[in-house]
């Protein structure tokens, strides 16, 4: 089953085991929407990552922690720091890649949802 996230477009569904990963997409004019109700029901220890538009080699990842929210700017190879940011800061983040990934990619692509088991 799929985590109910309004117009969010799943096309996978992967259990890794200590995870499940979800690939989606975001819905053009919808973006901040969704990405706030992603961010809603995340819980400890889970993650949503979105391309980033300006390199495809790299991406804007969030995760939730027990204080709220961090993110980080994460490449192929190479990753960054995970960097403390509150729910707004988080949303304003990954909202560059889901509203450019709403018009660019092929439906249920543009984003990755890691929810731990």
């Amino acid at each position: 089953m799929y985590p109910d996230i309004p117009d969010i477009q799943f096309s996978s569904k992967r259990d890794a085991g200590t995870c499940v990963i979800y690939t989606l997409g975001f819905t053009e004019g919808h973006e901040r929407r969704q990405v706030q109700a992603i961010l809603g029901q995340l819980t400890s220890a889970d993650e949503i990552s979105v391309a980033d538009p300006g390199d495809p080699e790299a991406s804007y990842e969030v995760r939730r922690v027990a204080h709220g929210f961090e993110r980080k700017h994460g490449r192929h190879g190479c990753y960054g720091t995970w960097i403390s940011a509150s729910q707004m800061e988080a949303a304003e983040w990954l909202l560059q890649g889901a509203e450019v990934s709403s018009r660019a990619a092929k439906a249920g692509f543009g984003g990755v949802l890691t929810r731990k088991q």
